[in-house]
């Protein structure tokens, strides 16, 4: 009765292994598709960021020249270089917005692949197979020690005595060496 209730408590265990495994692949797939969003947004929101800060650079910009035009300064030398200053600063943290947004779509974009590729895994035949045959051999090896407790073989056959055990050498020529 004892081997029975082993295989059928196998079976359940492999079953449910087998359940969870794809409970687990679909959330790795929902956890995936979020990721995607979260891609997504990254990129929207690097060309909003670097809109806004275009306009906002090209309005300061914009102000400075109508400043130094309106007080009659010269638009040449050193309020140029510093015109010019500006723009480099301008296109550095523009550069810098976009680098960030970048990187953040990146890792995003890393992790969907990371977790489509667990979620492949936890559907895959082979995995199930080697996760479910591990649970059948342990509890075929518990069947048979069992039955080997009782004098049993594996399949629960009477196991045959014997009187003697053929070692490979008589005990009399060990005893002459």
């Amino acid at each position: 009765m004892g081997v029975e209730v082993m295989v059928v408590a196998a079976g359940v265990q492999m079953y449910g292994q087998y359940q969870a495994n794809k409970a687990q692949a679909k959330a790795e797939r929902a956890n995936a598709a979020y990721l995607e969003e979260q891609k997504q947004m990254a990129l929207r929101e690097k060309r909003r960021a670097v809109d806004i800060y275009t306009s906002e650079s090209d309005q300061f910009i914009g102000q400075k020249v109508s400043t130094i035009a309106k007080s009659g300064i010269d638009m040449s030398g050193t309020m140029l270089m510093a015109l010019a200053g500006d723009k480099a600063r301008i296109s550095r943290e523009k550069d810098a917005i976009a680098t960030s947004a970048d990187a953040t779509a990146r890792i995003a974009g890393l992790r969907k692949n990371a977790a489509l590729e667990t979620a492949n895994t936890l559907s895959s035949f082979n995995y199930n197979f080697i996760q479910g045959a591990g649970t059948g051999l342990n509890a075929a090896a518990q069947i048979g020690q069992m039955n080997a407790a009782k004098g049993k073989d594996f399949f629960g056959n009477p196991l045959k005595s014997k009187s003697t055990v053929d070692v490979g050498m008589s005990s009399t020529f060990l005893k002459e060496r």
